[in-house]
């Protein structure tokens, strides 16, 4: 799986790196995991790619996504079709 990751604060366009095989993680419960086919760079994306968000995660590298669009592959426990 590709994903778009912060390996260190910063600026997005130093702080963005493309892995290209990064395991395909599996929802936990009340969660989906989806195929992200579109997505933007928010305020708040930015804030974290900078470690300024409240909510910014402690562990390197993570995925920033305010923003997504795209289709559902895996639903976690809990979670049912509409």
């Amino acid at each position: 799986m590709r994903a778009v990751r912060v390996h260190r604060h910063g600026e997005p366009a130093e702080a963005l790196q493309l892995d290209e095989a990064v395991p395909v993680p599996e929802p936990g419960p009340g969660q989906v995991r989806m195929r992200v086919e579109a997505t933007a760079l928010s305020m708040p994306d930015v804030m974290l790619c900078r470690g300024g968000y409240p909510l910014t995660p402690r562990d390197l590298p993570f995925v920033p996504g305010m923003e997504a669009s795209g289709l559902v592959t895996a639903l976690g426990e809990g979670v049912e079709e509409s």
